[in-house]
């Protein structure tokens, strides 16, 4: 802008405006910048979309947001050689709780540093230890190509997660930073009558389509120009080795738990109060510290 004084004219620098994420409408593009020595992996930002506002059962005044494509492709888990089930031997388990993709999604940890068994006979996504291709267990940690100021504002969500019948056809809570959407909160149906909490706004009227991200398809074995399948968190509940995707046409189905070549949409939580950018000129808002 230009101001008049004594001296005459002068540009003078005004600051860019900030918005609230809270302001911003359901649906809206904002975006997260990634730490530079993990751009060829995921980008020089991960993109989300605002997919809901203080929705029923998480932290109050906080804003939702669910990765608007497929950032990568992996197991939901590892099949697990000692298990004596012979099913969750071959395929990995679709309990969530103890999933190597929940592990993943919530590590701060440098790459090939972030799986840790999270019960007697689980094992890590190695090679020999998923179906086809995209091992998962050299990646860094999910948080850890975050900004630590940005990350250090994610809340701490109760997700409700359907327990499939081997492991007491209840349901387990589970403390996360990031998770996977279950079936109920896209929309998708109950999970043998069972409601993973409830719908988010942006999909009642949002397609389930997406596609992957270049550098996934750059970095994974997968199928060019053609729409991503993607990662529930809802179990099969009649079988101990299967989970809940969405396909390439938006329709729910189910596959083992250590097929990795299935994408993965985080889901999210910030406050309401954390500051964003204006948007850009595709109409997308920056995450600021």
């Amino acid at each position: 802008m230009i101001t008049r004084g004594k001296a005459g004219p002068a540009w003078v620098a005004v600051p860019s405006p900030k918005l609230e994420l809270g302001s911003l409408d359901i649906g809206s593009l904002v975006q997260v910048p990634v730490k530079a020595p993990f751009h060829s992996l995921f980008g020089k930002h991960l993109v989300f979309r605002i997919a809901d506002q203080n929705h029923a059962g998480y932290p109050a005044d906080s804003v939702t947001l669910i990765a608007d494509c497929a950032i990568f492709a992996m197991c939901f888990d590892a099949a697990e050689p000692q298990n004596p089930d012979p099913y969750r031997k071959l395929d990995g388990s679709n309990r969530y709780i103890h999933s190597n993709i929940a592990q993943w999604l919530n590590s701060k940890a440098p790459a090939g540093q972030w799986y840790q068994p999270a019960h007697p006979y689980d094992a890590p996504p190695v090679q020999e230890n998923v179906y086809l291709d995209n091992p998962s267990y050299h990646l860094p940690g999910f948080l850890h190509v975050w900004e630590e100021e940005i990350a250090a504002q994610l809340l701490t969500t109760n997700i409700v997660v359907r327990q499939c019948e081997e492991d007491g056809n209840g349901t387990d809570v589970a403390e996360a930073k990031v998770f996977l959407p279950s079936s109920a909160e896209l929309g998708l149906g109950k999970e043998g009558g069972v409601a993973e909490g409830s719908l988010l706004a942006l999909f009642d009227w949002y397609d389930w389509v997406c596609y992957y991200t270049p550098e996934a398809l750059e970095n994974c074995v997968l199928p060019e120009d053609e729409p991503a399948c993607w990662w529930l968190r809802t179990p099969t509940y009649y079988t101990p080795n299967e989970v809940r995707y969405v396909d390439s046409y938006g329709i729910r189905l189910s596959t083992i738990a250590n097929y990795a070549e299935t994408g993965v949409r985080p889901v999210c939580n910030l406050p309401a109060s954390t500051w964003v950018s204006p948007p850009d000129e595709k109409g997308v808002h920056t995450v600021l510290p």
